[in-house]
């Protein structure tokens, strides 16, 4: 992103020696970007502010926003006057005082934070006058999984007698797609430049996350958020959204 110079490849673990080696199946930044556009257009946001706190997580999450927001939403320069205000930060006490005070000085404002802040201490340290807060997080509301991210969700109850954590199936899908490639390229399975072509080729997988394909740049193709929204002092999700 243009927001943080060198990236992404100045953050690969030995890019310089080994290439890209890098994939997730964890949807973008950018992605995450428009599923946020298209929850605050849902919500009536017509003039969006736009923040960070400046560190690389934060400032490129808002680059990503100002760009899916432009010709959907109105970004303008300062919080007056703005129904919705977005705060890039992966540090819950910076968004926690970025939001203390905007909801301090119009409670009625809706605001917006990325999937970093969704979680609960984050959640548990906002005042009372924050009252329209909502949050992405990638995901599946339970009525959303697909048939076998639910089946999932079933044997995970059934061993450990707890539902799974959100993310847990997306680390369930990383681990089945790797083991997968790894079948599959048989004797040639230690073979660093195989097993990558091979993963970033994956095309039409069918899995826990639905039916989905790598992209060149490692990423996945499909993009599921979850938005969850402000409740007596807890996320409580509420809406699926696909980035």
């Amino acid at each position: 992103t243009p927001a943080v110079p060198g990236a992404p490849g100045s953050y690969y673990q030995s890019f310089s020696t080994y290439g890209q080696t890098f994939v997730r199946v964890v949807p973008t930044s950018g992605r995450e970007a428009r599923a946020q556009v298209q929850e605050m257009q849902a919500l009536g946001v017509t003039k969006l502010y736009i923040a960070d706190d400046g560190s690389p997580y934060g400032a490129a999450i808002a680059y990503a926003l100002r760009h899916d927001a432009s010709g959907k939403i109105t970004v303008v320069g300062s919080q007056d006057g703005a129904d919705g205000i977005f705060y890039g930060s992966n540090v819950p006490a910076s968004a926690t005082q970025f939001f203390n005070r905007a909801s301090a000085a119009n409670p009625s404002v809706k605001l917006f934070g990325p999937s970093a802040l969704s979680d609960p201490s984050f959640a548990a340290g906002l005042s009372a006058t924050v009252r329209h807060l909502y949050i992405s997080s990638p995901g599946f509301l339970p009525q959303d999984l697909p048939a076998a991210g639910s089946e999932f969700v079933t044997k995970f109850k059934a061993t450990y007698g707890h539902a799974p954590v959100p993310e847990a199936v997306f680390g369930y899908e990383a681990m089945s797609a790797l083991l997968a490639v790894l079948r599959e390229a048989g004797a040639q399975a230690n073979n660093r430049s195989t097993v990558v072509h091979d993963f970033l080729s994956l095309g039409n997988r069918q899995s826990v996350l639905g039916t989905y394909s790598m992209t060149s740049s490692g990423d996945i193709n499909i993009a599921p958020f979850v938005i969850s929204r402000l409740q007596r002092g807890q996320l409580v999700p509420f809406a699926q959204v696909q980035g």
